[in-house]
């Protein structure tokens, strides 16, 4: 669903009971992808570069990181700038303890569990959280409760201003422009600082980094443009259909006989194609990664060195977009590669 007045994106919510089982006990699956440990730590890598540079040039002393996961996040600021006090906190009971591990002081729960503590945070920052939750005016407030006085609050999150994978996935509540959370946050008491206009990293082009400040009379931010929300209700169909046409192209192109079909990658957009894509799925013999074993979804997980060379397997990108070219340059010499950033390209 979307509005026509402002251009937010609602997706039909979950039952308060199926996000308590998902983000209780199912979100630990999230890190036990093969294969994307590697890529995973030089994500956080740059998501930390991106957010202190966005905060500069205030210097926080302490940061609660709220739906820390695993803690690699924390763990990458830690690296960056390792005088900040750090915590967080996580409904995940697995991820929790894992971000314990790592040295962390986490709570496992959510952010309103711990409205109450007399602890203040210079930062608290909330990564990709933000477009999960009912709520979100309610959650800022708690947030900026949270923040110490002349502190800030952070959110990393989908960059709603164009479609993107996040309207596919089944948890995700809302996709936000820049412009809808500038408003959000006002009504939590919260002003939208100037974006200090940091490029995204690799990869993260469907990312922004938004910060906020305490204010006890913040001014709204005005929304989009007439001309901005027309273009964009109108673009959200053609994605839609973008993934439609792709899943029968795929099909076209993967219904042989004789040859391997093979997925590369374990990434979101693997799990998307899995979905969205099944008469494409069901012709996948196995998913390919670098350096891993194990399953992903109902696939076995190989490297493409143990496929023989002849015949030549198909080899369909399950990555992002943005990597297709670079990848096809790279793997054309060991299979005949499928890629598809001429339709989707987020």
């Amino acid at each position: 669903m979307q509005c026509l007045n402002c251009g937010v994106l609602r997706q039909s919510p979950l039952p308060d009971f199926v996000k308590a089982e998902l983000y209780g006990n199912r979100y630990g699956w999230y890190h036990k992808r093969p294969g994307t440990a590697a890529s995973e730590l030089a994500r956080y890598a740059d998501m930390a570069t991106w957010i202190f540079a966005e905060l500069a040039p205030f210097r926080p002393s302490s940061l609660m990181d709220v739906g820390c996961g695993a803690g690699f996040l924390l763990d990458a600021l830690r690296q960056a700038r390792p005088s900040i006090e750090y915590a967080g906190i996580d409904p995940s009971m697995e991820n929790s303890a894992l971000a314990r591990a790592r040295g962390f002081s986490v709570t496992t729960g959510v952010v309103s569990d711990v409205a109450s503590s007399k602890a203040r945070y210079d930062v608290v920052l909330a990564s990709n959280v933000i477009s999960h939750i009912g709520d979100p005016v309610g959650f800022l407030r708690t947030m900026a409760g949270l923040t110490a006085p002349g502190g800030r609050v952070v959110l990393y999150s989908h960059n709603g201003s164009e479609p993107a994978i996040d309207h596919l996935y089944v948890d995700v509540e809302f996709s936000f422009c820049r412009e809808h959370l500038g408003i959000l946050g006002a009504k939590a008491g919260l002003s939208l600082l100037p974006s200090r206009g940091i490029a995204p990293p690799a990869g993260q082009a469907d990312k922004h980094v938004l910060v906020f400040e305490q204010n006890e009379k913040p001014a709204a931010n005005c929304g989009l443009s007439p001309v901005d929300r027309e273009t964009l209700v109108k673009s959200r169909p053609l994605y839609f259909e973008s993934w439609r046409q792709l899943a029968a192209r795929l099909v076209r192109q993967t219904d042989t006989s004789g040859v391997p079909v093979l997925n590369f990658g374990a990434s979101f957009f693997s799990m998307v194609l899995a979905a969205y894509c099944p008469g494409y799925w069901a012709n996948v013999e196995a998913c390919i990664v670098d350096d891993a074993a194990g399953t992903f979804l109902d696939k076995p997980v190989r490297t493409i060195e143990q496929f023989p060379p002849t015949p030549p397997p198909l080899l369909v990108l399950g990555t992002n977009p943005a990597s297709h070219t670079q990848l096809k340059q790279r793997l054309s010499g060991r299979a005949n590669v499928i890629t598809w950033n001429d339709m989707i390209r987020r």
